[in-house]
């Protein structure tokens, strides 16, 4: 998956990657592609999981903070953002609803 992920974004946008996340990619490291990930801004963390796989995308997001999984479930198209969510552990899965629903409220 990681070198999916790597081959999708942009080379010109991408900054160079260290030799750590150069051997993570040899080795399909999901921990350095999750790292990745976090490194980008939320435009582009949206833009590389709609690009992903949805199974790619489930992963790759479950192993990320629930805030961070419920700030992405607001910017992602419906579709993904429910595979999304459905994909994570039951406990992480709660989480991500209080926080939409907190979040939902306080918009009101």
């Amino acid at each position: 998956m990681f070198a999916r992920m790597m081959n999708l974004i942009a080379a010109p946008a991408a900054a160079p990657l260290d030799a750590a996340l150069t051997r993570a990619s040899r080795v399909n490291d999901d921990a350095a592609a999750r790292l990745h990930l976090l490194r980008l801004n939320e435009a582009e963390q949206c833009a590389l999981l709609q690009r992903l796989p949805h199974r790619d995308a489930v992963r790759l997001a479950s192993g990320l903070a629930p805030y961070t999984v419920a700030r992405l479930y607001e910017r992602l198209p419906a579709r993904l953002a429910d595979a999304i969510v459905r994909g994570l552990p039951a406990v992480k899965r709660h989480a991500v609803r209080v926080i939409l629903n907190h979040r939902a409220l306080m918009r009101h």
